[in-house]
C-alpha cells in the first residue's frame, strides 16, 4: 500500500490523478495475477508432492510373492504405472517448473521481489522427491524383475523335487517287508545261505545307488531355503521323511546281513561236521570190512597151544581192536545226533549213517560175529 500511495502523491492534478490511478490499477492488476500466479503455484506444488508422498508406500512395498503369476501381474502393474500413470505427472512437474520461473520473470519485470514457496515446495525440493521417486522406481523394478526370476526358478525347483521325491518314496514303499523276514534264512542250506548274501548286497548296492539322489534332495532343499520358499518347511519335512525310510532299511539290512552271516557260519560248522563225519565213516566202514574178513576167516588148530595162541589173540582183538571200533562207532553216533539235533542229518559227503544204513547193519553183524566166534574159540 506504500508503493500504491507513493503514486498517489505523486500525481496531484486531476490529470495526474487520472494517470496515477490508471498506473495504480495496472499494478494492482499485475498483483493480483502474480498471486494467483503464486496460489496455483502452491496448488500444483501441493498436489505433486501429496502424489509423490502416496506413491513411494507402493514403491517401496517389497513384499515377496508365492506365486509366479501374481509376481508377473506385478510386473505388469508397474509398467502401467511407467507407461500411463507417471508420464502426466512427469508433465505436470514440467509445468510447475515452467510454472514458478514465468512468475519469477514477471515479478522481476514489475520490480517486484522473487517468490520464496512455503516451506517444502521449492523446487528444489520438488526435484528431490521426485529424485528420490525415480530410486524408488529403479528399486522397485529391479525387485519385481528378480521376484519373477525368483519365482521361476523355484517353480522348476520344486517340481524337481517333486519328481525326485516320488521315484525314492515309490522305490522304499515296501522294501522292508523282505528285510525283516527270517524263515527263508533259517531254512536255508549253505548254498542257499551264500545266495542269499549275494542278493542282500545286491540290494545294498541299489539301496547306495538311490541314496545318492538324497544328496541331490539337499540341495535342492538347500536351494529353496536360500531363495525363502514358502513351502521350505513341508517340503524339508517330506525330505527328512524319505531320510528317515532310508536309515530304516539300511538298519534292517544291516539286520539281515547279520542273521544270513550268522546262518552260513552254522551251514559251515555243520558243512564241515558232514565232511568230518563221511571221512570218519569211511574209516569205520573200511574198518568193519577188515573185520568182518578176519572174523569170517576159518581156522585150524591142530594143538591146544593153537587154541591158547588163536584165543589169546582173539582176547587182545577185544581188548584193543573192537574196544577203538566201539569208540569210533560211539563218536560217529554222537556227530550223527548232532547233525539231527540240528535238522540236518542229510549228508551229501556220504551215504552211511549209524542208524539208518549198512553202518549200523554191518556194525551189529560184526558184534554178532564176534560173539560167533568167541563161542567157538571156547
Amino acid at each position: 500500500m506504500t508503493y500504491v500511495s507513493s503514486y498517489y502523491h505523486a500525481f496531484s492534478s486531476s490529470q495526474q490523478a487520472e494517470q496515477a490511478a490508471k498506473r495504480i490499477g495496472k499494478v494492482l492488476d499485475v498483483n493480483k495475477e502474480n498471486q494467483k500466479l503464486m496460489e496455483e503455484y502452491e496448488q500444483m506444488a501441493s498436489d505433486l508432492l501429496e502424489w509423490i508422498r502416496s506413491t513411494m508406500p507402493w514403491l517401496e512395498d517389497k513384499t515377496p510373492e508365492h506365486t509366479l503369476q501374481k509376481a508377473a501381474e506385478n510386473l505388469e502393474e508397474f509398467r502401467q504405472y511407467s507407461k500411463v500413470t507417471k508420464p502426466p505427472k512427469a508433465e505436470e512437474r514440467a509445468r510447475l517448473e515452467a510454472h514458478f520461473h514465468t512468475l519469477q520473470t514477471k515479478l522481476r519485470v514489475s520490480g517486484r521481489p522473487a517468490y520464496v514457496p512455503s516451506e517444502g515446495k521449492l523446487v528444489t525440493d520438488i526435484a528431490h522427491a521426485w529424485k528420490g521417486l525415480e530410486g524408488g522406481e529403479k528399486a522397485k523394478q529391479e525387485f519385481l524383475q528378480n521376484e519373477l526370476i525368483r519365482l521361476e526358478r523355484l517353480e522348476r525347483l520344486a517340481a524337481t523335487f517333486e519328481r525326485k521325491a516320488n521315484v525314492l518314496e515309490k522305490w522304499v514303499e515296501g522294501q522292508d517287508e523282505p528285510l525283516k523276514s527270517n524263515d527263508e534264512i533259517v531254512a536255508a542250506d549253505l548254498p542257499e545261505a551264500n545266495a542269499l548274501l549275494k542278493k542282500l548286497e545286491t540290494f545294498e548296492s541299489d539301496l547306495e545307488a538311490h541314496s545318492d539322489r538324497l544328496d541331490k534332495l539337499d540341495s535342492i532343499i538347500k536351494e529353496l531355503t536360500e531363495l525363502n520358499y514358502h513351502r521350505v518347511d513341508a517340503v524339508t519335512e517330506r525330505k527328512q521323511g524319505i531320510h528317515d525310510r532310508f536309515d530304516q532299511l539300511r538298519d534292517l539290512s544291516a539286520e539281515r546281513k547279520a542273521r544270513i552271516q550268522a546262518a552260513i557260519e552254522e551251514q559251515q560248522r555243520l558243512d564241515s561236521m558232514r565232511v568230518d563225519y563221511a571221512k570218519r565213516a569211511a574209516l569205520f566202514n573200511n574198518w568193519m570190512d577188515n573185520v568182518m574178513d578176519d572174523l569170517d576167516e576159518s581156522f585150524k588148530c591142530h594143538t591146544i597151544r593153537d587154541v591158547e595162541e588163536l584165543k589169546a589173540q582173539f582176547e587182545e582183538f577185544k581188548d584193543t581192536t573192537l574196544k577203538e571200533g566201539n569208540d569210533s562207532y560211539e563218536s560217529l553216533n554222537d556227530l550223527a545226533q548232532q547233525l539231527a539235533q540240528a535238522s540236518t542229518a542229510d549228508n551229501p559227503y556220504t551215504s552211511h549213517t549209524p542208524t539208518v544204513s549198512n553202518t549200523y547193519v554191518f556194525y551189529q553183524r560184526c558184534h554178532c560175529r564176534i560173539k560167533g566166534s568167541r563161542s567157538v574159540t571156547i
